[in-house]
């Protein structure tokens, strides 16, 4: 009976950590396919609280709201796309006209 109240000696408690934790990196490996979208998905809906709070408080409806911000989102997200693409193409187009420059001269 003395034995059931015994604590685990030091090397079960050992093996039981580190099984613990190759389980969690395991879990954490496998399912970064479901964490990382879930882990941005949180991070917008922190940055985008603030305007639906807001818009809250100038008394828009929370689903008109929240609807708001999103699509405030999509535009900014698209415009930072739009101006990449837009830039990349200017240089390219600047890229290519050097290019050609410089073989004729050769």
């Amino acid at each position: 009976m003395e034995q059931l109240n015994k604590s685990n000696p030091f090397y079960v408690k050992a093996c039981i950590r580190l099984f613990l934790l190759a389980l969690i990196i395991f879990f954490a490996v496998e399912g970064r396919e479901l964490f990382i979208p879930l882990t941005i998905a949180i991070f917008r809906s922190f940055i985008l609280l603030p305007v639906s709070q807001w818009l809250e408080h100038v008394h828009v409806p929370r689903a008109l709201a929240i609807f708001i911000s999103i699509l405030f989102a999509i535009l900014v997200l698209g415009g930072f796309v739009f101006f990449h693409l837009y830039a990349t193409a200017k240089f390219r187009r600047r890229s290519f006209r050097i290019k050609n420059k410089n073989q004729r001269k050769g």
